[in-house]
């Protein structure tokens, strides 16, 4: 998994397919040095812009390598308020066969820090047969949890992706209003660089409509109700963080149902300046890009928690942007916590979640569901806790956040044969991340042995995080002592049979618990020879 500081072509059925690091056959970033202070921005439709700057020579030099290429348009890549990514441009030339010459031409040239190909990233799901069930909630704890906090309305989950249908009965009354902006006068009233983005912005046709009817996009609409429907409304289905609201970031044009998410870079870069707390992001590839990490880096110094699909191809080699630094990597597990057949694993990865077989809102009417799986599917479910998470300690850090949602996380290595280390720290807990966030200890245990025979004894050792922990306790059904207030007792088990253990820790926060229900089985003594 990734070092803690503290601590898109859609996939209609699983396949295994060679890895391919899919990138753009027109597009290139280009990073200016730091040191050369001039604006390609001045080059515009193919004609030279003179200036007075004192590198005019080398704009020269740079300007006819345009018209060499035919560069169809160059732009500043960036409005987001950051040194390195506003000397950022985005590139396209006219005849993609010259675009491995274009690059090798212009790192040439001393002024150019580095020149990349830009990845095409896609969408990722399975569908699966309908099944409104919603088994994943209690999986992850999450009563519990609600316990303690339903998510608060100033906290705001950026859903960026092929687009969100914004008057589906679950989605609408959650759909983020931007108090900053004044709705259609025209204006960019907040100074974010974006017209009256009321809702969210729709960055694939430039407009602030991220809006979608099309059945065929009922990707984005599926995140969003996993991350934040709201609940207890009498309609629909529950989600994770029910008060919590939704940006809708549309990356897809409206006329065109594709495979892929061409416009996820511009998506990104309106989020963060959007600066909701938590961005959601089911989409990735296998190319990485130094420009989408400082995109990242960029995203974590204003303390926005990015979480990103682990990816739906079954291999530890590194996703992005799930594998970027600053984004939390999520994979995918089914209702027994074992990891799915379609479900990238790995060191990257950071916490696993559930994925196969989710009831979500869908863009087909203003009322549909639909059952999919995916990591697409497990991205925003712990989006959702992340905001969740932040609704309960508003002063929470990114960091803080991450931290507590992984070091909470339940072990499932046991459940996973050959794929131990390889799934983070575990499937997440509502409840236990929650608890870690207001300091109550997060509660784990285990023993040295899960199936002894009758009488045998059994130590349990107590595997609880937290600071200033004062007080144990356990209860033991079927055992020959109900309880003890030992950190690590010792316990045997006259009859033979399958029991639970339960296990609390207090500090000074208050106290918290663990239930392993059929935890431990007890065989009877093999016969005498």
């Amino acid at each position: 998994m990734k070092t803690h500081l503290l601590l898109i072509t859609l996939f209609l059925n699983i396949s295994l397919f060679a890895q391919q690091n899919k990138t753009s056959s027109t597009d290139v970033f280009v990073k200016i040095k730091d040191d050369f202070e001039f604006d390609l921005s001045s080059y515009s439709n193919a004609k030279l812009v003179k200036t007075q700057s004192k590198n005019a020579i080398i704009e020269s030099l740079f300007f006819n390598l345009f018209d060499k290429y035919e560069v169809k348009f160059s732009n500043k890549a960036s409005k987001l308020k950051s040194s390195k990514l506003q000397r950022i441009y985005k590139i396209s030339i006219k005849d993609s066969t010259k675009l491995n010459a274009f690059l090798a031409d212009i790192k040439e040239n001393k002024f150019v820090e580095y020149a990349e190909k830009i990845p095409i990233y896609e969408l990722f799901y399975t569908p699966n047969d309908l099944h409104p069930n919603q088994w994943y909630l209690p999986k992850i704890n999450a009563s519990q949890a609600w316990d303690l906090s339903v998510g608060v309305g100033s906290v705001v989950i950026a859903i960026v992706d092929d687009a969100v249908r914004l008057d589906h009965q679950d989605l609408a009354p959650n759909i983020w209003v931007n108090p900053n902006e004044i709705a259609g006068n025209g204006i960019d009233d907040d100074a974010n660089g974006y017209i009256d983005d009321i809702n969210g912005y729709d960055v694939a046709d430039g407009d602030n409509n991220p809006t979608t009817t099309n059945a065929g996009k009922k990707h984005g609409t599926h995140c969003a109700g996993i991350a934040a429907a709201k609940s207890n409304n009498g309609t629909g289905i529950a989600s994770i963080s029910s008060n919590c609201k939704i940006m809708a970031v549309k990356c897809t044009r409206d006329a065109v149902i594709s495979p892929s998410i061409p416009f996820a870079y511009e998506g990104l870069e309106y989020a963060i300046a959007a600066k909701p707390d938590v961005i959601s992001l089911s989409w990735g590839g296998f190319g990485s890009s130094q420009t989408y990490q400082l995109l990242f880096d960029y995203a974590y110094s204003l303390g926005i928690t990015v979480v990103a699909a682990a990816g739906n191809n079954y291999t530890d080699v590194p996703f992005y942007p799930a594998s970027y630094n600053h984004v939390i990597s999520v994979g995918a597990t089914d209702s027994n916590d074992q990891i799915t057949n379609f479900s990238n694993y790995g060191s990257t990865i950071d916490v696993m979640a559930p994925g196969l077989g989710i009831w979500s809102s869908v863009s087909s009417s203003n009322a549909a569901y639909e059952n999919l799986s995916g990591t697409s599917m497990a991205c925003p479910l712990v989006a959702g806790l992340c905001g969740l998470m932040k609704s309960y300690v508003p002063s929470a850090t990114n960091a803080f956040i991450e931290g507590c949602l992984t070091s909470s996380a339940i072990n499932i290595d046991a459940l996973n044969f050959g794929y131990e280390n390889q799934m983070g720290f575990g499937r997440i807990d509502a409840f236990r991340a929650l608890s870690c966030m207001n300091g109550k200890p997060v509660v784990d245990f285990d023993s040295d042995k899960t199936t002894p025979c009758v009488s045998q004894q059994v130590t349990f050792f107590d595997k609880s995080i937290g600071n200033g922990i004062t007080n144990y306790g356990w209860t033991f059904t079927g055992a020959n002592i109900a309880t003890s207030t030992l950190k690590d007792p010792v316990v045997s088990y006259p009859s033979p049979g399958t029991y639970s253990v339960t296990h609390s820790a207090t500090n000074s926060k208050g106290i918290s618990s663990i239930t392993k229900t059929s935890y431990i089985t007890i065989k009877s003594p093999s016969a005498a020879i």
